[in-house]
């Protein structure tokens, strides 16, 4: 009702039970896929689901400034 698009991992626990915010009606729930486009076998799964993307070995920043691979439909 305000204009913005909320966006919410999906979950990592392999399911097809639905994982809150992720399945809230309104809510883009975002699943992971691998580096060969398959469902990362981490990533929740469902009819809830809205779009995937990448969540296998992300690169992201860490604490005190390192850099790590990470999994998860948080890295999606």
């Amino acid at each position: 009702s305000r204009g913005v698009t909320v966006v919410a991992a999906a979950g990592n626990d392999g399911s097809s039970v639905p994982f809150y915010p992720a399945a809230d009606a309104g809510v883009v729930a975002v699943s992971a896929v691998d580096s060969g486009r398959a469902r990362a076998g981490f990533s929740n799964q469902g009819p809830h689901i809205d779009v995937a993307a990448p969540g296998v070995g992300i690169v992201s920043t860490y604490l005190s400034g390192q850099w790590v691979g990470m999994s998860g439909t948080s890295m999606a």
